[in-house]
């Protein structure tokens, strides 16, 4: 009898952990408990649990929940930015843990001091916790528990965190089919998805800020720039981290939105401002950023190139996602002497549009001689004359739209077909 009771006892045991739990040593060293303290008369009922131990264990093996990075975000004041500050119990602003993951069905133990608030969102999940919390319990039906992650450090209130969480079922051995991988054509140029962009919201104006990953290019006159000026020599080669940079260039529609007016000579929501000096782009990050509460301002022209280039993606075109122009671009053979709507061209390698043609772009250095010399985020000569324009425009020849082709203005310069872009720091 009490042998009997033992084993149905242990039979319940481990069918509770086999469906409950992701942990393989465990399910393991109960089997063989069970196994060792059954007698013969048991023999179907061992052979049982074995043949579905054996058909879950690969399964089971196979399922994967990790972290890839943890860090505190100090550009990101979304945990202190009124409509998005969540309180805890005790009255005080929480701390903001955005998950990226394209996954869902998550859910989440900040151990004693809790999780307050969950918030699904694209690309992310927010979690709202109390300072001080120094560790998270993420499950998911599918995926499995990753027990206590420790961030490292304890969490500050009214701050923002970012936790990149990679989850995948890898199909055991026995189930993996071979699958012919989809080459992408230089010809082939598909929009880029990337759940790490941040979609920005002013008033009813929504723009998109494109995650560049961060890495190092040879920047200035590459082989494949044909007939490339003096000023775009000598080629160096230049590292940088990660940034976000506009998916177009910046809309009449959102200028107007920020600034309360229009300069533009050819009117048009979804056309590129223009007629717009350096000078006006810095009043417009400024009054932008206290919007919304971000940090914005023109790019450098190491960060403008790299991006033009299509960053750590790029298939080494001359311009900025083609070999071909008008692929890409709108310049004076294809304008009919006029700015065209953003997004209407080819996006490059990052699925950013119209780096080449429509409107010049300002950017935040200085126009200066290159160096030789290896640069890591280079932000360019503390003095100058002139500032930085890229990317060639609507009643530009390719030559100018071509990727490291470079331009100059001084600060308070107006053209028709003067735009800008914006970066994200």
């Amino acid at each position: 009898m009490f042998i009997n009771r033992f084993i149905r006892f242990r039979v319940a045991k481990l069918l509770l952990f086999l469906f409950t739990t992701k942990d393989f040593l465990e399910i393991f060293v109960h089997t063989v408990f069970f196994l060792y303290f059954c007698d013969m008369k048991e023999t179907f009922l061992k052979v049982t649990v074995l043949l579905f131990f054996f058909a879950c264990a690969p399964t089971l093996l196979a399922q994967n929940l990790t972290v890839q990075s943890f860090r505190m975000d100090e550009t990101d004041l979304t945990a202190n930015t009124a409509g998005t500050i969540v309180m805890d119990q005790n009255g005080q602003k929480c701390a903001l843990i955005k998950v990226e993951t394209t996954q869902t069905g998550f859910s989440f133990d900040a151990g004693l001091l809790g999780v307050v608030q969950t918030e699904q969102k694209v690309g992310e999940i927010w979690i709202y916790v109390p300072e001080g919390v120094k560790r998270l319990t993420i499950s998911h039906q599918q995926f499995g528990v990753l027990r206590d992650y420790d961030f490292g450090m304890m969490l500050k209130r009214a701050r923002t965190y970012i936790l990149v969480l990679d989850a995948k079922i890898t199909q055991p051995p026995h189930q993996q089919q071979i699958q012919i991988p989809t080459v992408i054509k230089p010809t082939d140029h598909r929009p880029v998805s990337n759940p790490k962009n941040k979609s920005i919201s002013v008033g009813n104006v929504k723009f998109t800020m494109v995650k560049v990953d961060g890495g190092t290019f040879m920047m200035g006159a590459t082989p494949e720039q044909e007939e490339p000026d003096s000023d775009e020599t000598p080629v160096h080669q230049v590292t940088l981290p990660p940034y976000y940079i506009g998916e177009t260039e910046v809309t009449q529609e959102l200028w107007q939105a920020v600034m309360g007016s229009n300069p533009s000579k050819f009117k048009g929501k979804n056309l590129p401002v223009e007629n717009i000096s350096w000078n006006d782009c810095q009043e417009f990050v400024r009054k932008l950023s206290r919007q919304t509460g971000l940090k914005f301002r023109l790019p450098t022209e190491a960060e403008w190139e790299y991006a033009a280039r299509g960053g750590n993606k790029s298939l080494g075109y001359q311009y900025s996602g083609s070999n071909n122009i008008d692929d890409v671009a709108c310049y004076v053979g294809n304008s009919s002497s006029s700015t065209h709507a953003v997004k209407t061209k080819q996006p490059n390698e990052l699925g950013i549009y119209d780096m080449s043609g429509n409107v010049w772009e300002w950017c935040q250095d200085w126009h200066v001689s290159y160096s030789a010399e290896f640069q890591t985020n280079p932000t360019g000569s503390s003095v100058g004359l002139l500032r930085v324009e890229r990317g060639g425009s609507w009643c530009d020849n390719a030559g100018n739209c071509r990727v490291a082709n470079r331009d100059n203005g001084d600060s308070v310069s107006r053209d028709y077909g003067l735009g800008l872009r914006l970066v994200l720091q």
